[in-house]
């Protein structure tokens, strides 16, 4: 909400966390951090292949948490080295209207009427197998614990 918003704009990090990693998957949490211009720490819920490169921080690259929060404090202080996990800008742009949830009504059927050949998936189960995602919580604790 636009609470939220006015708050998270204060901050240079935004957690984006999932307790689950899919492949085929990128948390929203990314999206709206990525938006609000703040620089997301993610676990779980970031698909490479969709996410923007050099846009996150991601907690599995760090051994602990300590190493993981000394990166973060030396980020705060050295304006070149955060800055360059905004160099996307420069060949990216963020719609922010593709993560609206009032719009997103509007942009699922925008992207079925103009799709040229519907795909039909007669058991959803087989198509998106649970079994394909990985809990994200020990993978925390573990880094947690060191």
């Amino acid at each position: 909400n636009q609470e939220c918003d006015a708050l998270m704009l204060r901050f240079k990090f935004a957690l984006s966390f999932e307790n689950e990693e899919c492949p085929d998957y990128t948390t929203e949490k990314y999206w709206f951090a990525i938006q609000r211009g703040n620089l997301p720490i993610v676990l779980g819920g970031i698909n490479d292949n969709v996410a923007i490169p050099g846009s996150y921080i991601h907690i599995k690259d760090f051994p602990n948490i300590k190493a993981l929060s000394e990166y973060i404090k030396y980020l705060d202080k050295n304006h070149t080295a955060y800055n360059q996990y905004f160099q996307w800008k420069r060949k990216y742009k963020v719609n922010a209207n593709a993560f609206s949830y009032t719009r997103a009504g509007c942009n699922l059927c925008s992207l079925l009427n103009t799709r040229k050949s519907p795909k039909v998936y007669e058991h959803l189960d087989r198509f998106w197998d649970r079994g394909m995602c990985n809990r994200e919580s020990e993978k925390l604790l573990n880094i947690i614990r060191g």
